[in-house]
């Protein structure tokens, strides 16, 4: 793998959706060292699927299936080509703040890309902030709805959360270079979370300038402008969903808090926000409710299994119909044929 050396020192921010990256982005990235723009995309949407099909391909040519580019270019040539796709794009979001020692990217989805961010750029830093699971799995289910991008059921939020999160948490095995910080803590105490954020990243900072940024780009100030870390990039008017700690707890069903708590429970205890059996009130919905839940499991399994079947069925009769249009045509050219003396084959 060829490593890129940018001349600069990356910083990720990472962890799940909905979890504060944003306003934790905009901080950081008015910082006169660091140069940031909007989320980028570059190793989940770029590097990791262009890399996953290189080695395929490699593996064909290291068993001599004749296919495929790498016979063409060479084993190398995608670690090469994407080493500098990687330095192309980061060096054009350096050169847009003049000085910079730091270069800045959030991105949810590069949680799962850790280690390959480190083989490209092995002087990377990861700043994972971290939030309450319920309050992102209530926020992904609002943002959902308001922004059109399809329903997100609390279940599957869970899941989403512990992914990120897991995955994240990986970055600490990279001695130095990871620095978590909780979002309840940043918006509680902002001054002292984000001073430890730059220490952990080694950005040095002024008083002044802290003070006067916390101040300028509180969360609420962010909500207003509709801001993201870049001044010039205005925010979807409905990206942010309010960010009150503990909304969850207004917004969950006991249905709610039982999924979370069947996808997601030991993660969120294993970090402090709760404890075993929270999500239940009283003694008896430690049984009526987990019997519930397989009654909702069944009815969504036979729900699928039926529609899958009218599909089927439905696709069936198209087949059937189009073979009886076919036949029916045929026969009348046949008849047609005879009429006019014109040989049969």
């Amino acid at each position: 793998m060829v490593a890129v050396n940018l001349g600069v020192t990356p910083i990720f921010i990472i962890g799940s959706p909905r979890s504060g990256s944003t306003w934790l982005q905009a901080l950081l990235g008015t910082h006169p060292l660091v140069a940031t723009t909007v989320e980028l995309t570059v190793f989940h949407h770029y590097v990791a699927p262009w890399l996953e099909k290189w080695e395929f391909e490699k593996k064909l040519r290291q068993h001599e299936v004749p296919q495929g580019l790498a016979f063409v270019l060479g084993e190398t040539w995608a670690e090469q080509w994407l080493a500098r796709f990687v330095e192309e794009v980061y060096r054009a979001v350096a050169a847009r703040k003049s000085g910079c020692r730091f270069l800045l990217d959030k991105q949810p989805a590069y949680s799962p890309h850790v280690s390959l961010i480190d083989r490209f750029l092995p002087d990377s830093r990861f700043v994972h902030i971290i939030r309450d699971g319920r309050d992102v799995a209530a926020s992904l289910r609002r943002a959902g709805r308001s922004m059109v991008l399809g329903e997100m059921r609390i279940y599957h939020g869970a899941k989403l959360w512990t992914r990120y999160v897991q995955a994240a948490r990986d970055a600490a095995a990279l001695e130095g270079r990871y620095v978590e910080v909780r979002y309840e803590a940043l918006r509680q105490a902002p001054e002292r979370e984000l001073a430890r954020v730059l220490d952990g990243c080694g950005i040095p900072w002024k008083r002044e300038w802290l003070e006067q940024t916390v101040r300028s780009l509180s969360y609420d100030a962010m909500r207003m402008a509709h801001r993201t870390a870049d001044p010039a990039v205005a925010a979807h008017p409905k990206h942010y969903q309010g960010a009150q700690m503990g909304r969850w707890n207004r917004e969950f069903s006991l249905a709610d808090r039982y999924d979370f708590d069947c996808v997601a429970g030991g993660l969120l205890c294993e970090l402090g926000y709760a404890r075993p059996g929270w999500w239940r009130q009283r003694w008896w919905e430690a049984v009526a409710v987990p019997a519930a839940g397989v009654s909702r499991r069944v009815a969504r399994t036979l729900s699928q299994l039926i529609t899958g079947l009218r599909r089927g069925l439905a696709d069936q009769h198209v087949n059937v119909g189009e073979t009886a249009r076919i036949t029916a045509d045929g026969l009348r050219g046949a008849e047609q044929g005879k009429g006019t003396g014109t040989p049969q084959p």
